[in-house]
C-alpha cells in the first residue's frame, strides 16, 4: 500500500506551493529559462558538427531576448558556437546587459 508515500507527497508539495512567491517563481523561470539558453547552445553546436538539423538563428536570439541571455552567453563562449557570428556577439551581450538592468530595477523596487 502506497498511501502514506502519497500522504507523504501532498505534504511536500503543499509546502512548496507555500514558500512560492513572486520574485522566488520569477527566479526560478528565468533560471529554468537560462538552463534552455544553454542547453539549446549545446544542442545546436552539437548539431553543427553532426550535419543534423538546426535551431534556427532566430529562435536561439528569441530565447536570449526572452529571459535567457546570460544562458544563450555563457553556452556561446563554452561551447564555441557562433562566436564568429556578429550579431550574436553584439547581441547577446546586449540582451545580458538589459536583464542585469531589468533585474536589478525589479530587485531594489521590491525594497523600497
Amino acid at each position: 500500500n502506497h498511501q502514506p508515500f502519497l500522504i507523504f507527497k501532498f505534504f511536500i508539495a503543499g509546502e512548496v506551493l507555500i514558500m512560492v512567491t513572486p520574485d522566488k517563481l520569477f527566479g526560478g523561470v528565468l533560471l529554468g529559462i537560462n538552463l534552455l539558453a544553454f542547453w539549446y547552445y549545446g544542442k545546436d553546436k552539437q548539431n553543427a558538427i553532426r550535419k543534423r538539423r538546426r535551431t534556427p538563428e532566430k529562435f536561439l536570439l528569441l530565447i536570449a531576448l526572452a529571459g535567457g541571455a546570460f544562458g544563450a552567453l555563457f553556452g556561446m563562449l563554452f561551447f564555441h558556437h557562433k562566436t564568429r557570428h556578429r550579431k550574436f556577439r553584439i547581441l547577446l551581450p546586449l540582451f545580458a546587459l538589459l536583464w542585469s538592468v531589468i533585474i536589478w530595477f525589479l530587485y531594489f523596487q521590491s525594497l523600497v
